[in-house]
């Protein structure tokens, strides 16, 4: 789960910030040093996500009393078992 906040990444799992992003050769991007967690339910998924909103730069505005000023990405890969 990372943010993109004055053009710095932050992995929102840890708060470490300043990671790099990087094509990858075979095709996509990647993030050096991002966080990966497993989740077997839903409800874990949604566990990490809500503690990476703990970390999210929000900030009040005359149409917004919760409004971003940044992106985030939260990825979700399924697999089959």
């Amino acid at each position: 789960y990372l943010e993109i906040y004055n053009e710095t990444i932050t992995d929102l799992l840890t708060g470490q910030s300043g990671l790099n992003l990087y094509e990858r050769r075979e095709g996509g991007v990647s993030v050096d040093g991002i966080r990966e967690v497993s989740a077997v339910k839903w409800a874990d998924a949604m566990d990490v996500l809500a503690e990476g909103d703990e970390r999210r730069h929000i900030s009040a505005t005359v149409h917004n009393d919760r409004s971003s000023r940044a992106h985030t990405v939260f990825r979700v890969c399924v697999s089959k078992r």
